[in-house]
């Protein structure tokens, strides 16, 4: 019975992306949820995973405390994730072109976070 068994992942490591995710660099323009989703990807790579527990404002929070100079980005996309999300409004093509800008800029962030060394 034990080959009926899902087989457990090993967890990637905490400052590096794993050799499956290829990044969102290939998809031109995501939507709001896909950023979002990219962004709690590559967040809980550097070892900045949402908690079961926290909403999206609150992990937006304590995101924006670790990474001070994305915090503005964190918390634009949160808002419009969550207008998207739970209130069920449709935003316009300027916010989706807004929001992948922000993103870029965010997932630049990430990245340079991933690449310093630990102490």
């Amino acid at each position: 019975w034990q080959r009926f068994r899902r087989k457990k992942e090993k967890p990637a490591a905490a400052g590096r992306l794993p050799d499956w995710y290829v990044g969102d660099d290939f998809h031109g323009v995501l939507n709001i949820r896909e950023i979002y989703r990219h962004l709690l990807l590559e967040a809980s790579f550097i070892g900045k995973k949402r908690r079961r527990q926290e909403t999206p404002n609150e992990y937006a929070q304590r995101l924006g405390r670790d990474l001070p100079e994305g915090s503005g980005q964190v918390g634009e996309i949160t808002d419009l994730y969550i207008d998207v999300r739970y209130g069920d409004h449709d935003v316009g093509a300027g916010q989706v072109d807004h929001a992948n800008s922000l993103w870029r800029k965010l997932r630049r962030l990430l990245r340079r976070d991933d690449e310093e060394p630990a102490e």
